[in-house]
């Protein structure tokens, strides 16, 4: 087979959303009642903006990314079919969020209550998600390196950029850029985009760290996790640390 995919943006948008989910659960545990008018406010807006990020990158593995693999590897239907379930209980779960993440700024609502309700719904996305991601980076992605060429995984991953849904791109534009430390990888992905894109993360990205700053705390470097993994690279928790056998 031609020159294998680079999975690289793959994985660490994956480690992104589960970083992000963990720093979202830390910030409403210490949310205090004193702080619902500004932080409470931010952590809403937030949650708002990684509800956009995390529908939109589960529309585009649904409609096509898991279907080009169903048709090329047959064997992996099941665990497709398991996969688009739990998007189903995702869907749920980011239905309720916003009422949720509101109340937290509401003061008409008793702040214990808030916080509670806030809380448990912090931690079922929080477990959802490592779950969830960690099938998809250990049952389904290496299925790409086997599977797929560069050039065919290219095909497939620009028909998901360009056919998105693109909600909230306010949010997703430098959350996804700031899945790489600030050095050659991330110069390298911003290369890689059209220049339209890099002019709308320059133009949002100052409103989008005062609010990541606002709700969540000073920014962090993002987990090494899948940044530049190819065959034979460790990628995670779960993952296998190079392509098998075809199958």
């Amino acid at each position: 087979m031609d020159e294998q995919p680079d999975l690289s943006f793959y994985f660490a948008i994956h480690q992104a959303q589960r970083d992000a989910a963990g720093r979202y659960c830390a910030a409403v545990g210490t949310l205090t009642e004193r702080e619902r008018a500004d932080r409470g406010k931010a952590l809403a807006r937030w949650a708002k903006g990684f509800a956009a990020e995390l529908d939109e990158h589960h529309y585009v593995e649904d409609a096509f990314f898991f279907p080009a693999l169903r048709s090329r590897v047959a064997s992996a239907g099941s665990t497709l079919d398991g996969l688009e379930t739990e998007h189903r209980r995702l869907d749920e779960l980011l239905a309720r969020w916003p009422a949720v993440a509101g109340a937290l700024a509401d003061r008409r609502i008793p702040f214990p209550d808030a916080q509670a309700d806030a809380t448990a719904l912090a931690e079922e996305l929080h477990e959802f998600l490592h779950g969830h991601l960690e099938i998809e980076d250990r049952d389904v992605l290496p299925l790409f390196w086997r599977h797929y060429s560069a050039e065919d995984y290219q095909q497939v991953f620009q028909q998901a950029v360009k056919k998105g849904r693109k909600a909230g791109l306010w949010f997703v534009a430098p959350f996804s850029v700031d899945c790489y430390a600030e050095g050659p990888d991330r110069e390298a992905f911003l290369a890689s985009v059209p220049g339209v894109l890099r002019l709308f993360h320059r133009l949002v990205r100052p409103r989008y760290d005062r609010l990541v700053a606002g709700a969540l705390g000073p920014a962090v470097e993002p987990s090494r996790a899948g940044v530049g993994a190819g065959p034979g690279v460790g990628v995670g928790v779960g993952v296998p640390s190079a392509p098998g056998p075809r199958r």
